[in-house]
């Protein structure tokens, strides 16, 4: 009955106290947890796991509160050769797959994830990885983070490894990046994160930026927990940075936090990738993967097992990706002139 009437008061809008929502938060962290620890039995003996995001932030900062919302369960499953087999496994068991087209090779190898439903209302749906790095622009300019993650990744039993911390707030400076950081709780966590780093950490954490060309997403990163929270943790300090570097912090709070048009809105979302790889060489080489992505990546952005229909929305998108670069090179340009831009 108590579960009733809270779901009662959930429906209607109602508000629900402090103490409830926390009750319950807790209570579906531990049925998510419950949830991990039988999918870590059903890999054993097929492949090993490594928890990512919620599950892996409820094992760890959050452990003692259990105050962290986990809408559904990321895992990264490796040898990725062992990734079907263990799909299948969990298909049989009852999940099933959020989309059909996935179920494509070559689309399968250009999303590097998929998506399973939960077997019951209880259960939280599950996304399978086949790397940390999974978005087509970034996974192409992060050099060789997902293997040397991987390397990094320490071995709990015969079944789960977990990730280097500072590995760990790099694939959620991505993640919360590649979402216009549009939910606070990423902030929270990085921030979470970040200030339970050592000076050497921090240091560590700026080289290894800095060698998987990250540093754009890092600096993105600083200001948002800046401005959500004030912080004085300082991974690239203010006060030495270029007058690029500033140019680009402040390309980034416009594009986030000024008004724009519904039509500029879309644009910044077809680009965003682009604008954070590091180098100008690489963000052509971004641009043009944009424009004129491969088979699989066509099958993937379009949701379809269609070979033909892929092809023949490649046409489109090209407009429509060419389009949206070229309106934002001139939105670039007018609001920040070639004057103000360093030489």
């Amino acid at each position: 009955m108590a579960g009733l009437s809270l779901m009662k008061r959930m429906n209607t809008r109602e508000k629900v106290p402090n103490d409830i929502n926390e009750s319950f938060s807790a209570a579906r962290a531990l049925l998510v947890l419950e949830q991990y620890r039988q999918l870590c039995e059903m890999a054993e003996g097929i492949c090993r796991i490594v928890p990512l995001k919620g599950v892996s932030l409820l094992r760890s900062v959050y452990a003692e509160h259990l105050d962290r919302d986990a809408g559904d369960i990321d895992i990264l499953v490796y040898p990725a050769q062992k990734a079907l087999q263990f799909i299948n496994k969990l298909v049989a068991s009852g999940y099933c797959r959020q989309f059909n087209h996935l179920t494509d090779s070559s689309a399968l190898l250009a999303k590097k994830k998929i998506a399973l439903r939960g077997r019951n209302p209880l259960e939280t749906d599950v996304d399978i990885h086949l790397g940390f790095i999974t978005k087509k622009i970034f996974r192409g300019h992060c050099g060789n983070f997902n293997k040397d993650a991987l390397d990094r990744c320490v071995t709990v039993d015969n079944v789960e490894s977990v990730m280097d911390p500072v590995d760990e707030w790099l694939f959620l400076a991505h993640h919360a990046c590649f979402h216009q950081f549009d939910n606070q709780k990423w902030i929270r966590d990085l921030r979470i994160l970040a200030s339970g780093f050592t000076s050497m950490e921090i240091t560590r954490l700026r080289n290894r930026a800095k060698k998987y060309g990250m540093t754009r997403i890092v600096r993105a990163c600083q200001m948002e927990m800046d401005r959500g929270y004030g912080d004085k943790i300082r991974i690239f300090p203010r006060p030495l940075s270029t007058r690029s570097e500033r140019r680009f912090d402040s390309v980034v709070d416009g594009m986030l936090h000024k008004t724009h048009t519904k039509i500029m809105k879309r644009v910044f979302r077809a680009v965003w990738e682009v604008v954070f790889v590091d180098s100008r060489i690489g963000r052509i080489g971004a641009a043009c993967r944009l424009m004129f992505p491969s088979h699989g990546e066509l099958k993937a952005v379009y949701r379809t097992s269609s070979s033909f229909m892929a092809e023949i929305l490649r046409i489109p998108h090209l407009f429509f990706s060419g389009g949206a670069l070229s309106v934002f090179i001139i939105y670039n340009c007018f609001i920040y002139p070639l004057s103000h831009r360093s030489r």
